[in-house]
């Protein structure tokens, strides 16, 4: 370069800007982005040592300062491996030798980063000077390219599971994170996280740009095809050892990008994928299951009365996860409703891995549909389970014999098989089931209890293994896996049955065997040379069967009917029951009655075999029927009533049966209770027909989580009572099952069980520091006597100091208690006393005498997306995810701040369900939000990533991909996201508002058979539609007065979510508002509410522009 005139910074600064085509100056990009060249690099220096004498002068000090930052931040992109230059100024100074005074490090920072217009970082201890320009040095390529420091194991970890991850909801940060442990300490940071996962993205964009998969050199053909692919590259693209690394990742993105089709296919419904959690000696199994975009379901004569579903997976008979809320839509004749499913792969962590996973579709508690996920059921008792590499974890590809795609393969040993002589493996330890982990890379043979099982190796080999087909039946069985008549047996190579010989109990199945017998089976798929390729405990029960419970009258015993057309012997197994068996024209019936002095039961077993040639038979267990009303735990003993708490309801169930041969409808009622508050009620009918219809209690958690979260009293509770003619049951829902009492002066406190709580359950007690939740909790040890815990705590010396401190029930502790403050000496003078941080905040909150002052740091957040508030969320978020979101203040204040809640979506990137969480127990409304926020906290994300050196377009993405993530939940970003990015009129749809009139006769045809609808505020909502400047089409909508409610609410909420009214102009009283909006707006959310909703607000604001 040439540095010949009067300031040589000045002058190698323009010529540097000039050969990148910036004559009138920087563009504020992070100065990696300038991909500094070697020869620039080794000029900087000499360039700075000749022009020391810059660093003071008003007119070229600017310049000195842009060159040395760019050296700093270039040394350190390009020498720095976590051992080298420190975190100390001596180690860039030094080549120079300068040694600058501390008073112009901050000088020269800020005029060096002031010229390249980028900002500098403010940590929660003040200016960071020199971190600021290490964070302009981007990722350190010594780094990068280690095995030792992981992050090159990271960015192959999430190339691999790329497209995996985007469907089951998750993003590429998420992943990043889960290496952290991988990383030095000071890289373990939120914006390490989003510069290594813009990498990602980058090679990601490249894979789905350019067809790499199919060649050798990817960075050769982007050279050829693709020119200016380097300059958005995050790293060094031009080195020659960098360029290497980087066509082995773009190879990795090509394979990746391949298996998106495979992951998308329709083939993958309602199948699932194992893989491997934990470590070897204590192992676990985590499920993905994969579900339709949409599903039809034939309502068979359910009558349902709400299209709002509850999809939820079961395990066996337990449920084992929610998976949300969808909004269906029924036909005409109200014969099928149509579901429209969001998150097609979802993650489920196993209880029971042996046991098979069904997803179900609850309406009101309800089951109205379900499905069954082949495979899902290992028998890891009796057969290996064999995994294979896929990324950083393991998955696993078969339970019998199979052809290893892999050079290696980590295989679980069950002790009934042994292992073949002479073969090489390595060992990898022994679980608790006396399992044997091995790590094999050569064929080896196991064999045990009749099987054979072979594992061979053929990297060029595509798994294909027997698959069973058929439709399961979803009573409570033994064996767990039932089938409605014989499955068949299916699969690439063995259609048909043609490429396997099929056994059941170890004999021969003939070539008509689904004509075969009803009974329990163990069917086995055995290969040519006689190893197994499939074995499963089956059940077979008649394609026509149906079981129908009648409940004992005063003149007729209690009857289990079975009707079928086959022959079969059944038979009554319970002792305690005397029992009466006699074949039908059309089945069989059991008549029942207790004999005499003993109980009656809660489920009675019954005993199915095959008429002609019985045999092992297949065990239905099914509830005793009893008219009226029976609450059921997870165990199936009744439960007469008391208080349950919301942990609990996933565990219990209510059985509704009605008087014999009548039709009866019971009113379900979920009741508020709580002082200085009117006691809000849902209902919920059902109506039940001759047979007893059973009732999920959790489906109703939602909503019992609504009410108690328009509430800050943590004490109250929700009545759930169940009636016909007369109350037939009643129970309280608590949010805890236990009362902390205490702690006293002396830091002595108590653990009180309610009466709900099992005897055994186990108390602790952990303390969190209120100012620091990335401190390690503090356990409370417990008095005890003779080893045996008294219930008592006792507060330890450390958190008799530096408080307030958060009492909670850890995740191990059984006993869910009230999370309570514990107020220490040095914490309590802090009345009315202000602070700018969350940090500060927590240090001088107190309940009574102090309880708002995170109000301030909230707003202050709202406008500073720098704020350190933002570190505190986002540390309570990952640290104490598990407790409820009202135990902190700060999660209340922001909840109360609009701005702040809309800031807090995109800067803590919020997931649905996340979004959902606020929604349910901090009673937010996300339509409270207004349009203009949403447009002002989107550019500021935007700008925030930027000012961290994330590169323009992945900043963008993300933030697309953030209002994307979350439309289902926020119902502003469903239709506005083009608005929100532009807020031009032509990125608005612009429908007519006749359109409304469509989707109201929706609304009524899909509510027609209901006998009640929700009429909240209907007065109030009726008067403000006809006090504003609306359309006759609008307001002219509902005919019956008792629509009006559900009718006008999309158009109130759509006005104030464009600034057009206030959310408190129906009424002053937030709760009861609230909690109305969520019970209007659920009422019908896919026909109705929200494409109102969309409607009138993007009309509200055409009006506007």
């Amino acid at each position: 370069m040439d540095v010949s005139s009067r300031s040589q910074s000045k002058a190698w600064i323009k010529e540097f800007l000039f050969v990148r085509g910036m004559i009138s100056g920087p563009d504020g990009s992070p100065l990696y982005q300038y991909h500094v060249t070697d020869e620039e690099l080794s000029e900087l220096p000499l360039i700075l040592k000749r022009s020391i004498a810059d660093v003071e002068s008003p007119s070229f000090s600017q310049y000195w300062a842009a060159a040395f930052c760019l050296y700093v931040a270039e040394r350190y992109r390009r020498e720095y491996d976590g051992t080298n230059l420190s975190w100390s100024w001596q180690g860039f100074e030094k080549p120079l030798s300068v040694e600058l005074p501390s008073r112009l490090h901050s000088e020269v920072v800020h005029k060096g980063l002031g010229f390249w217009k980028r900002p500098l970082r403010v940590r929660a201890n003040g200016n960071d000077y020199l971190g600021s320009l290490f964070d302009e040095g981007g990722l350190p390529w010594r780094l990068i390219k280690s095995e030792t420091h992981g992050f090159g194991r990271a960015v192959r970890g999430a190339i691999a599971n790329y497209y995996r991850v985007k469907l089951l909801g998750g993003d590429v940060v998420s992943v990043i994170a889960n290496y952290e442990h991988y990383f030095p300490q000071t890289f373990r940071t939120h914006e390490k996280y989003l510069l290594i996962a813009s990498v990602v993205e980058w090679l990601m964009g490249l894979a789905e740009t350019y067809p790499i998969s199919t060649v050798d050199n990817p960075a050769d053909y982007l050279d050829e095809k693709a020119p200016d692919w380097r300059k958005q590259s995050p790293l060094p693209v031009s080195e020659s050892n960098a360029r290497n690394l980087i066509n082995e990742w773009l190879k990795d993105a090509g394979k990746s990008r391949s298996e998106k089709k495979r992951l998308e296919a329709d083939e993958k419904n309602f199948t699932c994928e194992h893989w491997l959690k934990g470590s070897h000696e204590n192992w676990s199994i985590e499920t993905e299951v994969f579900l339709p975009a949409e599903i039809t379901i034939e309502l068979e004569g359910h009558s349902i009365q709400s299209t709002r579903l509850e999809i939820a997976f079961y395990e066996g008979d337990s449920l084992l996860k929610r998976s949300g809320i969808a909004h269906g839509k029924v036909n005409d004749d109200r014969s099928q409703i149509t579901v429209k499913i969001n998150s097609r792969a979802i993650p489920v962590v196993r209880s029971k891995p042996e046991l098979p996973l069904t997803v179900q579709f609850l309406s009101n508690g309800h089951r109205i549909h379900a499905s069954y996920f082949e495979g899902s059921e290992l028998d890891y008792d009796s057969l290996p389970m064999v995994f294979v590499e896929d990324g950083d974890q393991l998955k696993l590809i078969s339970t019998a014999s199979v052809t290893i795609p892999a050079s290696h393969a980590v295989v679980r040993i069950p002790p009934p098989l042994d292992l073949e002589d002479g073969v090489e493996y390595g060992e990898l330890g022994e679980d608790q089931s006396a399992g044997k982990w091995i790590d094999i890379s050569n064929d080896i043979t196991l064999s045990g209890q009749g099987s054979k099982v072979m594992l061979r190796f053929d990297p060029n080999a595509t798994i294909s293994k027997p698959t069973l087909a058929g439709t399961v039946a979803l009573y409570d069985t033994l064996p767990n896996l039932v089938y409605r008549g014989w499955p068949s047996v299916k699969s690439f190579g063995f259609e048909g049955g043609s490429g396997c010989r099929l056994l059941a109990n170890g004999i021969p199945l003939e070539f008509d065997y689904q004509q075969n017998e009803v009974g329990s089976f163990q069917l086995s798929a055995l290969g040519g040379s006689g190893e197994t390729l499939l074995r499963r405990k089956i059940g077979v029960i008649p394609r026509d069967l149906r079981v129908m419970s009648v409940p004992a009258s005063s003149n007729s015993h209690a009857r289990i009917i079975l009707r079928s057309s086959r022959r079969l012997s059944v038979r009554l197994m319970d002792e305690s029951i005397r029992a009466d068996e006699q074949e039908t024209p059309d089945g069989y019936v059991i008549t029942m009655e207790p004999r005499s002095g003993r109980q009656v039961p809660e489920k009675v077993r019954v005993a199915l075999v095959d008429g002609i040639h019985p045999g092992e038979p297949v065990v239905l267990r099914l509830p005793y029927p009893k008219t009226g009303v029976q609450l059921f735990d997870d165990e199936g003993k009744e439960v007469k009533g008391g208080l349950i708490s919301l942990d609990q309801l996933i565990e219990m169930s209510m059985t509704l049966t009605p008087k014999p041969d009548t039709k009866e409808q019971f009113f379900v009622s979920l009741e508020l209770i709580c002082q200085h508050l009117p006691n809000f009620r849902r209902h919920y009918p059902f109506t039940v027909n001759s047979q007893a219809q059973r009732i999920s209690l959790y489906a109703f958690q939602e909503d019992i989580q609504q009410m108690l979260g328009t509430t800050s009293n943590q004490d109250a509770f929700v009545r759930i009572s169940v009636e016909t003619d007369r109350i037939l049951k009643q129970v309280n829902i608590v949010r805890y099952n236990a009362r902390l009492e205490g702690p006293n002066t002396l830091g002595r406190l108590e653990v009180v069980a309610d009466t709900l709580s099992e005897s055994g359950d186990s108390a602790r007690v952990s303390g969190m520091r209120l100012d620091d939740p990335r401190a390690a909790p503090v356990e409370v040890p417990e008095r005890s006597s003779q080893g045996v815990g008294m219930g008592v705590f006792e507060i330890p010396p450390k958190m008799m100091k530096n408080g307030p401190w958060l009492l909670f029930p850890p995740a191990e502790s059984s006993v869910k208690f009230r999370p309570t403050v514990w107020v220490t000496e040095d914490s309590m003078d802090t009345t009315e006393a202000q602070a700018s941080t969350l940090h500060s905040a927590a240090k001088k909150f107190h309940p009574t005498h102090n309880p708002h002052v995170f109000e301030e740091a909230i707003s202050a957040m709202a406008e500073d997306f720098s704020h350190s508030g933002w570190d505190y969320l986002r540390a309570l978020k990952e640290e104490y995810s598990a407790l409820p979101l009202s135990a902190f203040e700060s999660w209340k204040a922001l909840a109360n701040n609009t701005s702040a809640m809309a800031a807090a979506v995109f800067r803590l990137e919020f997931d649905p369900a996340f979004c959902r969480r606020l929604s349910n127990e901090l009673a937010v409304i996300w339509e409270t939000v207004n349009v203009q926020t949403w447009i002002k906290v989107r550019s500021a994300q935007h700008d925030f990533l930027v000012d961290r050196g994330i590169p323009e377009d992945f900043s963008e993405k993300l933030v697309e991909d953030r209002i994307n993530s979350v439309s289902s939940t926020i119902p502003c970003f469903m239709h506005l996201a083009d608005y929100l990015r532009d807020p031009k009129p032509v990125n608005l749809e612009q429908a007519p508002f006749v359109f409304a009139k469509i989707c109201f006769e929706d609304l009524r045809r899909n509510h027609a058979d209901d006998q009640r609808w929700p009429e909240w505020f209907g007065v109030e909502l009726t008067n403000w539609v006809h006090q504003q400047d609306l359309p006759a089409e609008i307001k002219s909508l509902p005919d019956v007065g008792f629509s009006r409610a559900v009718t006008f609410l999309p158009v109130f909420m759509a006005a104030v979510t464009a600034g057009k009214a206030k959310f408190t102009d129906l009424t002053e009283s937030l709760p009861e508002l609230r909690f109305a909006v969520r019970v209007l707006s659920d009422f019908d959310r896919d026909a109705w509410y929200e494409p109102s909703y969309s409607l009138v607000l993007s009309n509200l604001l055409l009006e506007t522009e």
